[in-house]
């Protein structure tokens, strides 16, 4: 084989650079699997699913195109794979990918940290650090292990998260989405004395909305205000109006705002202080700044490297693998949808060849637990039909 191009990016060199670069590897174990299947050889996405394969029996891996995004949106970008054109003895064109020095030297011993915490602690580090997809310019693993490491120091609210970070719009800004995951899988927690407020923004609409129920005179009055004032929130109609409702007020607006002449946004957001909860103390002092210790090329780079070296050959490694993979399949919104989609098309091939099963048959046929999770949407979509006979149900195909 003869090569025709390599195109290779440089691994940045300062540490936020490179822990926004390796967070974006990380993320997901299946990522980090992905990784520590390539070295110093280009090989493209079937190749490197057979090497996932000779290594881990079983189970869920996705298409050949999956691993070849995973090296040219995520790997390539931060230096951590080189991309090479080479021509086969045959004349077709292969692209593949290797790794580059960077990427042996951090990528390696860090994707199997992270692959060894998911591991031991039974959750996957999607939950943390979210999907390199997500909103805006800077993207969530990145600006979740900041929001991780400032309240490391001590309380901060969101205004300060956000200029940290980068954000302006604290109603509309990613900082929020991220506190609330992060909030949500145990990291951190705000003081409950501080609350959000809903507040309504006009928006300039041709005609006029339609009354809510039986206070029309009330919505008129509400459109007025919220049409003059710009923003309104519901303890302003309740004073003005002297209404004691402050529940018929929200549901007002909200009526506008479903008829598209109001948007409601939160506010107040910025006097929230967060702090780390003790999870999340355990999680900085153990993993993030173990990773940037190694990014920095201290005391934990060697130490990393010696237990990627001793995991890599072990008997373990394959069983370490599957397990990791397995905690990223049950919390990944795309592999669960897909599963689910999947598990739809056995049951009706199961039910082409057993029609009139019950649902204990086909969860014995298929290895599907739960089934009625999916069968009763099946039935609402009129993809399948039933029959009862005293205390049995049997499904068929419509």
């Amino acid at each position: 084989m003869e090569k025709i191009s390599i195109d290779e990016n440089r691994f940045p060199l300062d540490l936020e650079g490179r822990l926004n670069s390796i967070l974006n590897v990380v993320n997901t174990e299946l990522k980090s699997v992905t990784l520590l299947h390539l070295d110093d050889h280009a090989v493209n996405g079937d190749g490197i699913i057979e090497r996932i394969s000779n290594n881990c029996k079983g189970g869920y891996l996705p298409n050949p195109l999956t691993f070849s995004a995973y090296c040219l949106h995520s790997f390539l970008p931060i230096g951590a794979v080189a991309k090479e054109e080479v021509i086969r003895d045959d004349g077709s064109i292969m692209v593949g990918y290797r790794l580059t020095e960077s990427g042996k030297k951090y990528g390696l011993p860090i994707a199997m940290f992270s692959l060894k915490w998911a591991e031991e602690y039974g959750e996957s580090l999607f939950n943390t650090f979210g999907a390199t997809s997500s909103p805006g310019d800077i993207r969530a693993p990145f600006a979740r292990a900041k929001i991780l490491e400032t309240l490391y120091k001590g309380k901060s609210y969101v205004s300060e998260l956000n200029e940290l970070i980068g954000y302006t719009n604290i109603s509309g800004s990613p900082t929020l989405r991220d506190l609330k995951k992060l909030q949500g899988n145990g990291l951190i927690n705000s003081d409950s004395r501080f609350n959000y407020t809903s507040e309504y923004v006009y928006v300039n609409k041709d005609g006029e909305p339609t009354k809510w129920r039986n206070c029309p005179n009330l919505t008129s009055k509400v459109f007025d205000l919220l049409r003059s004032e710009k923003r309104v929130v519901v303890g302003d109609i309740s004073m003005k109006f002297n209404h004691k409702s402050n529940q018929i007020s929200r549901d007002i607006l909200n009526h506008l705002t479903n008829q598209g002449f109001a948007k409601r946004v939160l506010t107040g957001g910025s006097n929230i202080p967060y702090f780390l909860t003790e999870k999340g103390i355990f999680f900085v002092e153990n993993y993030l700044l173990k990773v940037n210790d190694t990014l920095s090329d201290g005391k934990f780079l060697s130490e990393l490297t010696s237990e990627y070296h001793d995991m890599i050959s072990s008997e373990r490694f394959p069983e370490l693998m599957r397990r990791g993979i397995n905690l990223y399949v049950k919390v990944s919104p795309r592999i669960c949808r897909l599963s689910g989609d999947m598990t739809k098309k056995r049951i009706e091939d199961y039910l082409k060849l057993n029609p009139g099963s019950t649902p204990t048959k086909m969860e014995s046929g298929l290895k599907v637990s739960r089934i009625q999770n999916h069968l009763t949407p099946m039935i609402k979509s009129s993809r399948l039909k039933k029959e009862s006979s005293g205390r049995s149900t049997y499904y068929y195909l419509v």
